[in-house]
């Protein structure tokens, strides 16, 4: 059997155990012996502060672990997303040799497993165990009386509902870390526990609201009545195959109340250019995602929901529906305050790391997630809050 452990220190390893057998450490080995009547069980630890060679083994062996079980099919989609989070950070590993008379042969390796199972969650550890008859090749864990439960086989089965990666350690603390970044992403942690999805706990936090300087509500009104116009017009282009001409005759009405300054310099461009591209207008039409979050920045609706399904497009039209101005907007608006909007922020930058991860490894989006969804609230959040130095609309990245 092999543990994969997420713990980086062969003494934290060696002590934990030795501790919990009774016995003391030996510092000139890896390993430690045991014996339970018949049974005689080896341990050997090997973990990455151990030097360049175990580092390499530890690598290696791990990742022929994790491409075994990105092969696997699978119903329990999450849970093996998850169960690839765990490997790919594996830090340790623990080779486990036993051996025993044949009589009794069940009760024997249920002793074996009853010794080490409840110490995984302490290790932050899974195991492999090899298949062999009667018996799935597999990764298990430790529930939480430390029984042993499957995690996912080479055949694709779980016993869990879900699984969450122990955490390992974080970034080293920083003295420009405040409380405040470290309480909101507590939060967003607690949340995307509660959903099943993954963020490494070294996952760099944003920038302090101390630093930012968030938009006041008339810009959030403007930029919503732009992105209001831009995600019509282009609908009117792919849904109802009309010129740009009638397209245009379709939001002018939008531009006279709203005003020609309200767009950004691509946006201007794009309703002006009669030659745009299909794969143009289309990325335009997502705006309505954007104008989603400008009204939850707003306050004209409750509750931005999570980025599972694209937004209620007739509901977001509804909202502006009767506003001829910015000041008819800013009349119906109960704006966010900048906390809401620094959280909201918090969250969807994790939410899109797991995304951006999930589409690097070709895996599907954990927890439902909608990626385009994400991206485009990133984008949005990134703007409310005036992160990187305030940038315009057209230069705000969704960096990860």
């Amino acid at each position: 059997m092999f543990l994969y452990t997420v713990i980086d220190s062969l003494q934290v390893v060696m002590d934990g155990l030795c501790r919990n057998f009774g016995i003391r450490p030996n510092r000139r080995t890896n390993r430690i012996e045991l014996q339970n009547g018949d049974i005689k069980m080896s341990v050997t630890i090997m973990c990455t502060d151990m030097g360049e060679k175990a580092q390499n083994l530890i690598k290696e062996q791990a990742g022929e672990l994790w491409r075994r079980f990105y092969q696997v099919e699978t119903e329990h989609t999450d849970v093996k997303i998850n169960l690839l989070h765990q490997i790919r950070q594996t830090k340790g590993i623990l080779s486990i040799e036993y051996c025993f008379q044949d009589e009794g042969a069940e009760e024997k390796e249920n002793t074996v497993y009853q010794t080490f199972f409840p110490m995984l969650n302490w290790l932050q550890a899974v195991m492999w165990i090899p298949g062999e008859e009667g018996r799935e090749a597999g990764v298990y864990s430790a529930g939480e009386q430390g029984e042993k439960e499957l995690l996912l086989s080479l055949e694709g089965s779980s016993q869990v509902g879900e699984f969450m990666p122990y955490p390992g350690r974080g970034g080293a603390p920083s003295e420009n870390i405040n409380q405040g970044q470290i309480k909101r992403r507590n939060k967003s942690r607690e949340i995307l526990k509660e959903r099943g999805i993954y963020v490494p706990a070294h996952y760099p936090f944003l920038e302090s609201g101390l630093q930012l300087q968030a938009r006041s509500p008339e810009e959030i009104a403007e930029r919503a009545s732009a992105l209001l116009t831009v995600a019509l017009y282009s609908e009117c282009l792919l849904s109802e195959n009309q010129t740009p001409d009638q397209a245009m005759e379709f939001v002018k009405g939008i531009i006279e109340d709203m005003g020609e300054g309200i767009f950004s310099p691509r946006e201007w461009e794009y309703l002006h250019n009669v030659d745009s591209t299909e794969e143009e207008r289309i990325g335009f039409s997502w705006q309505y995602e954007n104008l989603y979050v400008m009204e939850w920045a707003l306050g004209l609706t409750f509750d931005l929901g999570f980025p599972t399904h694209t937004c209620d497009v007739s509901k977001a039209v509804s909202l502006l529906k009767d506003c001829h101005s910015i000041q008819d907007i800013l009349d119906l608006s109960h704006p966010k305050s900048k906390k809401e909007l620094m959280d909201a922020c918090d969250l969807i930058f994790c939410l899109d790391w797991a995304c951006v991860d999930a589409r690097i490894n070709r895996l599907p989006m954990p927890g439902k997630l909608d990626g385009g969804v994400v991206m485009e609230r990133h984008k949005s959040l990134n703007w409310l809050t005036g992160a990187q130095d305030g940038a315009a609309w057209d230069q705000v990245k969704t960096h990860t």
